[in-house]
């Protein structure tokens, strides 16, 4: 198994965003999935993955998936740039010479792991950014999202 434990953690900038709406933040990309709590309109979230209509975001409220439509973009430049500039949306191959690559709860090295992933395993990358790539997996009947450390996800093909 490859650990990520003496690697340095990558500390990415914000990327703002702010509720147009009051909006249910949810447990997984579902609607019918468990709702965590409501966050208010007007409150700014963090974006970190964008999974088809379902934004992945954390706030000072928690950690959840909101509708994308009901975000909207700060003007924030460092976080705009960031956003537009980030490697995203294409099928990554995890490369690591046999071994396992533990998927990650959040960017760092002591976050929980959420399961593992195989030498070759194909993956769908939703961006990397420095160190961490974050990514969508499909095993054993269940869908899992997490982090990576992204020397490990070599591009396989792109999303149409």
């Amino acid at each position: 198994m490859i650990s990520e434990l003496m690697l340095k953690n990558f500390d990415e900038s914000n990327i703002n965003f702010k509720t147009k709406i009051k909006l249910n933040l949810r447990e997984k990309p579902d609607i019918n999935s468990m709702k965590l709590k409501s966050i208010p309109e007007g409150k700014m979230v963090k974006l970190n993955c964008v999974d088809g209509k379902w934004a992945e975001v954390e706030s000072n409220y928690d950690k959840g998936w909101l509708l994308y439509k009901y975000l909207e973009k700060l003007s924030n430049a460092k976080s705009n740039n960031i956003l537009e500039n980030r490697k995203r949306n294409y099928i990554g191959n995890i490369k690591t010479n046999g071994l396992n690559l533990e998927l990650r709860n959040d960017r760092t090295t002591d976050s929980k792991i959420i399961t593992t992933i195989p030498d070759g395993f194909k993956v769908e990358v939703c961006y990397s950014v420095g160190k961490w790539t974050r990514i969508n997996i499909h095993k054993n009947g269940k869908r899992y999202s997490g982090y990576v450390y992204s020397q490990y996800v070599e591009e396989y093909s792109t999303l149409t």
